[in-house]
């Protein structure tokens, strides 16, 4: 097999239309459940939207970058009350390191 054959095999997906790409980028992003971070006693819950999988960020330079902007743009931080119950005192918490890049936040509030 020549070289020329070989790079006939591998598909030019930089050739593709920028726009292209992005809806390809927004595809495998997943969401992630973080968890009950202030104990069982709040019951308030952390689920990190849109979040870019480890293993396509390892892909190649450009992939990464590219995959990383569609995943900032849609990203997003949900709170929830499991509880739905309301406290006489605000409650303070520090968030996670990987809660701290996030540029949308929505929050599920019952009244």
């Amino acid at each position: 097999m020549t070289t020329t054959t070989r790079s006939r095999d591998i598909f030019d997906f930089f050739g593709l239309a920028r726009e292209l790409r992005e809806m390809i980028y927004n595809d495998p992003l997943t969401d992630k459940e973080i968890g009950d971070l202030s104990g069982d006693a709040l019951g308030i819950f952390f689920t990190a939207t849109h979040i870019p999988r480890t293993n396509l960020l390892l892909v190649s330079q450009q992939f990464s970058a590219e995959y990383q902007a569609a995943s900032n743009e849609l990203a997003t931080l949900i709170v929830g009350d499991k509880m739905c119950e309301v406290y006489d005192e605000p409650v303070q918490m520090n968030l996670p390191d990987q809660l701290r890049s996030t540029h949308k936040l929505r929050l599920n509030l019952y009244l």
